[in-house]
């Protein structure tokens, strides 16, 4: 019984095939085209991701992140707005902590400098 599956593979290739055919410059273009148009697919849906799916989005207009700051290798500054109060966290990998409550809530300019606005709420005080 082994002996009929054994040369199975060889009885199809030899049963009128016809020569391996060699890609042409047409066929080239045609699969550099394709590969080009999936690149660019996933090109712009990652911009789309990171356009409206980012680190700003609101939760039901409740919570947003108004701004981050890096302050060493791990370690973040993050401003967030909760309802009408804005905290401004340290972040840092398995620690949250709570370093200032704003009085008055910061502007929202988007020219603006997190780190400038930080420097008008210490005058306030």
């Amino acid at each position: 019984m082994f002996s009929v599956f054994a040369n199975f593979p060889f009885s199809l290739s030899n049963a009128g095939a016809s020569p391996a055919k060699v890609p042409d410059t047409a066929d080239l273009l045609q699969v550099a085209l394709g590969l080009a148009v999936v690149l660019t697919v996933i090109a712009v849906i990652t911009w789309l991701l990171r356009r409206f799916g980012g680190m700003n989005a609101s939760l039901n207009g409740k919570l947003k992140v108004l701004g981050a700051i890096s302050l060493g290798a791990r370690e973040r500054a993050v401003l967030v707005q909760v309802g009408e109060q804005q905290i401004l966290l340290g972040v840092a990998p398995g620690r949250v902590q709570t370093l200032h409550v704003l009085n008055a809530p910061l502007p929202e300019t988007p020219n603006s400098l997190f780190s400038s606005a930080l420097e008008l709420d210490r005058e306030v005080e």
